[in-house]
């Protein structure tokens, strides 16, 4: 009789806490996980160098923090495409779009890095565009063009004009 009445008393306490468990993720929150509900814009919050930041020393890497979650896995492909560089002359430099997995590097999940894959010049600007296209994990959009300029550390190189001798006889 004894036993039984334990078996009973532990039964019920495992379904009890099971169903504790299985109740914490509807406890915890509401929200999407994209660090602000959709009513929230999505915006460029920092980024290094800063817009305007000259003497930036080469290489670089620009790195962007945004005010959501940019790099989960259902918004990943689309806002990998969401980044063009160019130099002051209008050329476009290529890049590499680098982002983090957000289930492995929680803490990097507003966070996306341009790696410019040729050799910067010395002394040059250069301009980094958003296209308003990039999306949050909550399915906000950017909405906007978003672009940020820094100038390279050095002299800009200039081309010798070759009428210009520096022979001297």
């Amino acid at each position: 009789m004894r036993w039984n009445n334990f078996r009973k008393t532990l039964i019920i306490a495992l379904a009890l806490l099971c169903s504790i468990i299985m109740a914490l993720p509807i406890l915890a929150g509401q929200g999407d996980g994209s660090g602000g509900g959709k009513n929230q814009p999505l915006a460029l919050v920092s980024s290094i160098p800063a817009d305007g930041q000259k003497d930036v020393a080469l290489p670089v890497e620009i790195k962007m923090t945004f005010s959501k979650n940019v790099v989960y896995m259902t918004v990943r492909d689309n806002n990998s495409k969401c980044f063009t560089m160019y130099s002051k002359d209008g050329k476009q430099v290529p890049i590499e779009v680098i982002m983090a997995d957000d289930q492995i590097e929680f803490d990097k999940r507003r966070d996306i890095v341009v790696k410019p894959l040729q050799e910067l010049q010395t002394g040059t600007t250069y301009t980094v565009k958003v296209s308003p296209q990039l999306e949050s994990k909550s399915g906000v959009n950017l909405g906007k063009e978003t672009a940020l300029s820094f100038m390279t550390a050095g002299a800009a190189a200039t081309a010798l004009d070759p009428a210009v001798s520096t022979n001297k006889d």
